[in-house]
């Protein structure tokens, strides 16, 4: 008696396969070599649906990574030297019968996104730079229709069709972002919505006030005919590419090496003031990006203790015959410990056709340091906000 003979002598009710025991109500053997299944035996009084859900289960364990079925091909290429890589045709036993199974063997790529990536940065190009390319369709057609639902032609084109129409159409083409980036963006419009005029918007009150107007008026709606499409005028942009850069830091490491100094300080329970003038980074070039960034980073934590900060940056370039460039950096700091907190915000713009601008806004608040729970100090506590806005050179406050 062999070692599975005399394991199933012990334990009749379970069919063995190398350690994996599977219910069974008759007696059973498996010959199983790790990869493939050599043998299957079961008694003669074995019912023919038990017989299906053992070869079922079974089927499941073969992996012919070693091709031992290997079924001749030209285009076999068997793993060699215990290396992960191999394509090959075998022949397995299945329930439904022999089977031709395609192996193909590559090791699992880990496609994961590194956490600690601070920078993102990739390159966008148009595939024909001569011609007009569509990137952006949508059409409407309304259209009424009596057809057999055991006709299989479309719907539109049934004899019975018949369009929809409530008013004259009307058709416009523009083309916006030659001056301001160099890329040229045809819209174009075609369709019968109302014009977008203060007659319209007159008509459509009478009946409202202010308050049912803004809620309800998007209950109103009308199908009518229209077709909207957004297109890349190769011809008339003078940008051939487009880069994006995307940047994020926090001060978390300096917060770590100052750790005893923050814990030594006093918190400013004073406010701080906002000066527009403090989001303005030394440049705004993309060279500079990592030294602005910083700059951003120590502004942002001035004057508040043991602050938390994080700084965000998103950089688009159009390279072409005139560059453009544009830079929206923003910072903001906090506390757990201090009551103030602030917002940095600075934004340059470089048009490819016209001059350059900024912007940058600062903002301070002071957060009383309180618990969620107690109701009763919050409502006497007051939280103060100021802001403060700078156009270019000209600076004032909201």
């Amino acid at each position: 008696m062999n070692k599975y003979n005399k394991l199933l002598s012990e334990n009749p009710r379970l069919l063995y396969i190398k350690g994996v025991q599977i219910p069974t109500k008759n007696d059973g053997i498996v010959s199983y070599n790790m990869t493939t299944v050599k043998n299957l035996q079961v008694s003669q009084n074995l019912p023919t649906w038990e017989l299906n859900i053992i070869k079922s289960i079974v089927s499941q364990l073969q992996v012919d990574t070693r091709a031992e079925n290997e079924v001749s091909s030209r285009l076999n290429q068997k793993p060699k030297n215990g290396k992960p890589f191999g394509t090959f045709k075998t022949m397995e036993d299945t329930v439904t019968g022999e089977c031709e199974t395609l192996y193909d063997i590559k090791p699992l790529q880990q496609n994961r996104i590194p956490l600690r990536t601070s920078q993102v940065a990739f390159k966008v190009e148009p595939l024909n730079k001569n011609m007009e390319e569509k990137i952006f369709i949508a059409t409407q057609h309304p259209y009424t229709t009596i057809q057999n639902i055991l006709n299989l032609t479309p719907a539109e084109k049934s004899q019975n069709t018949k369009d929809i129409s409530v008013r004259k159409t009307r058709e416009w083409t523009q083309t916006y972002g030659e001056s301001s980036t160099g890329v040229a963006m045809k819209v174009h419009y075609n369709g019968e919505d109302k014009a977008a005029d203060l007659a319209s918007f007159l008509r459509s009150m009478q009946g409202h006030d202010l308050t049912s107007y803004a809620l309800l008026n998007n209950f109103n709606v009308e199908i009518n005919r229209h077709r909207f499409i957004v297109s890349h005028d190769a011809q008339k942009s003078s940008a051939k590419a487009i880069r994006f850069y995307a940047s994020y830091r926090n001060n978390e490491e300096s917060r770590l090496r100052n750790a005893d100094k923050n814990n030594n300080d006093n918190a400013n329970n004073s406010p701080l003031e906002a000066r527009a003038s403090s989001a303005i980074p030394s440049t705004p070039s993309k060279n500079g990006a990592e030294k602005r960034q910083e700059e951003l980073l120590h502004k942002a934590t001035s004057g508040i203790k043991d602050a938390a900060a994080t700084v965000v940056e998103i950089l688009t370039e159009f390279e072409g015959n005139n560059n453009a460039q544009y830079v929206l950096t923003a910072a903001i700091a906090k506390s757990p410990v201090d009551k103030n907190s602030k917002f940095l915000f600075f934004y340059h713009a470089s048009p490819a056709q016209s001059s350059k601008f900024e912007m940058a806004v600062a903002a301070t608040a002071q957060v009383p340091q309180l618990s969620e729970m107690n109701f009763m100090r919050s409502e006497k506590e007051l939280y103060n906000i100021h802001c403060h806005f700078c156009h270019l050179k000209r600076c004032g406050d909201i």
